[in-house]
């Protein structure tokens, strides 16, 4: 299953407004971690709410909550 046209241009809109905002916040918040682990996996057309830009692998989920547990030392 693939996303439409419609469906990819109004992803990459969406994506440069928030490159726009995370760079913004990354340069305002100090001792900021990032988290960018996303181009590691897919959309998950098998997720629970079906298939959607956001809805990653959940491979994704576990690396990412891994990650968070590291930083905060949990």
């Amino acid at each position: 299953m693939y996303f439409t046209k419609n469906i990819i241009e109004n992803n990459v809109k969406t994506n440069e407004m928030l490159a726009y905002m995370y760079d913004y916040t990354e340069r305002y918040i100090k001792n900021m971690k990032v988290i960018d682990i996303s181009s590691k996996y897919h959309a998950d057309e098998n997720h629970k709410w079906g298939l959607a830009p956001m809805h990653y692998q959940q491979e994704y989920y576990h690396e990412a909550s891994k990650l968070i547990r590291e930083y905060m030392k949990i």
